[in-house]
């Protein structure tokens, strides 16, 4: 599936629950990812589950 081919997303929120699926959908779809997360172990588990076009940052704080 290449709906979203060469195109760069940012997904901002959570690391848990809708940002990941979102992000989810949008790697299958040929789209290279950035997440937000709260913690180191949430970005390492972020990037292991949507392989090497994401990349998780650290969460702004508010």
């Amino acid at each position: 599936m290449t709906e979203y081919a060469r195109r760069k997303a940012l997904v901002v929120g959570e690391s848990t629950g809708i940002g990941p699926a979102v992000a989810k959908r949008l790697v299958e779809g040929g789209a290279s990812v950035l997440l937000s997360a709260r913690t180191e172990e949430e970005r390492a588990h972020a990037v292991g589950e949507l392989g090497s076009v994401a990349r998780a940052v650290p969460r702004p704080r508010s």
